[in-house]
């Protein structure tokens, strides 16, 4: 086993831990009915290779997941910067950065990102862990964002963008 299969597999094992500890948060709340469909979800397995990670990452259930639980940790993104996590679309701790017309866009820590979208096309922007950034959407790019607690996303539109 390679360090990044490694990297993904103690992966796994956090978000086991987080999806616990949410459905028991579910639970303490009185939605039993979220907390099963939190216990019985089988999305991440733990031997995913990095690309395919991080589209789990980002898809509509993954961000929902990632925002509400915290997940991953800083610490464990930071774990993946060495291995050149841009190419999949995350930016940890990437200081100041454009960004122009990428489908998956996910900001963690220092990093402070304008985002281009001028496709038409849809586009995923997210912010955890500190990061931030401003959105441009234009022509008729669909553009979903989210922002974690503690980080910040502006959007701006123009011509029949749509920004979610």
């Amino acid at each position: 086993m390679n360090e990044i299969s490694a990297i993904i597999g103690q992966l796994h094992d956090h978000w086991l831990d987080a999806k616990r500890d949410m459905a028991r948060r579910c639970r303490r709340a009185g939605d039993s009915a979220m907390a099963r469909r939190i216990d019985y979800c089988r999305l991440f397995r733990g031997d995913e290779s990095p690309a395919e990670a991080a589209a789990l990452m980002a898809s509509p259930a993954g961000l929902e997941f990632c925002m509400a639980a915290g997940f991953p940790s800083l610490t464990d993104c930071r774990r993946l910067r060495p291995y050149d996590a841009g190419r999949y679309g995350l930016y940890i701790d990437a200081g100041d950065i454009t960004v122009t017309d990428e489908a998956r866009v996910i900001l963690i820590g220092d990093t402070r990102a304008r985002v281009s979208c001028t496709k038409c096309a849809r586009y995923t922007v997210a912010a955890m862990h500190g990061a931030s950034a401003i959105v441009e959407a234009s022509g008729w790019a669909i553009v979903y964002t989210a922002a974690a607690r503690g980080s910040r996303l502006e959007a701006t539109r123009s011509g029949q963008a749509i920004v979610l």
